[in-house]
């Protein structure tokens, strides 16, 4: 791989007659994105031996020979990344499964979770009975704001789906399944009975990806999402939340830089 701006090369470097040349060096190029080991060791070194020389250099030959190591791995074996959703939760899709006595009752209990600004906004949807009476509907679990992302107005917790009597309520995590049970319980004490939680694993399939990243099929998806991200009203709200971000940049904290 051609090294870039910002890479990091562990080698040895030779001074002769003012000409520096590199007489050896590792077979891998260090990411930029780990500099910050770097960083914490050099600050180590500092506070014990100042200024560092190529003498300070050789008695921490251990420490940096040990640092290469995890470079290599972390570069050659890298690891499956930790999903989470945009609350900083592990993503855990799971799906509760209730049985309801009435739709109407269900609804009105819930309709608030939606953030709509009007029901029928909520109901324009949903299917009716001869009787007019609500038979099912399928909204979005809403709350406005991130406290992580503040470019962001809403977020979607889950999404909340009354057919009959069934109630069932998608989401991405434990915490936010925990949420909505109490939203529940506190809303609605009769005429729904909890019957199951299940969850979709997604490590096997993850791991599947991870490993076929640079697939045709792989590439293929990235090609989609690409597209996606080109579509005027997708590319009108990301311009939008970067703005945000923007504005706001200046004053979040960046615990890399020790803040």
């Amino acid at each position: 791989m051609p090294a870039r701006i910002g890479d990091i090369v562990f080698g040895q470097p030779v001074t002769l007659s003012n000409l520096t040349t590199l007489e050896a060096c590792s077979q891998f190029l260090i990411p930029p994105v780990y500099k910050n080991q770097v960083i914490s060791l050099r600050q180590h070194i500092e506070r014990h031996k100042k200024p560092i020389t190529n003498e300070v250099l050789s008695e921490y030959d251990f420490e940096l020979i040990d640092l290469h190591q995890e470079f290599y791995e972390m570069v050659v074996n890298p690891q499956m990344p930790r999903l989470c959703n945009t609350d900083g939760d592990p993503l855990v899709p799971q799906k509760l499964i209730y049985e309801i006595d009435s739709p109407r009752v269900v609804f009105d209990a819930l309709k608030s979770l939606g953030l709509a600004e009007s029901e029928n906004e909520l109901l324009r949807d949903a299917v009716f009975d001869s009787s007019s009476e609500l038979k099912s509907v399928t909204f979005s679990w809403l709350k406005k704001g991130n406290k992580r992302h503040k470019g962001m107005s809403r977020t979607v917790l889950g999404v909340i789906e009354i057919d009959g009597s069934s109630l069932k309520v998608s989401t991405n995590s434990e915490q936010r399944a925990k949420k909505f049970k109490q939203e529940l319980e506190a809303r609605i004490k009769i005429g729904v009975r909890y019957k199951a939680t299940l969850i979709e694993p997604v490590e096997g399939e993850l791991e599947k990806r991870w490993q076929n990243r640079s697939s045709a099929n792989s590439q293929s998806e990235m090609s989609k999402e690409k597209n996606l991200s080109e579509v005027p009203e997708v590319k009108a709200h990301l311009e939008k939340i970067m703005a945000e971000h923007w504005k706001r940049w200046v004053r979040e904290k960046v615990p890399a830089l020790g803040n």
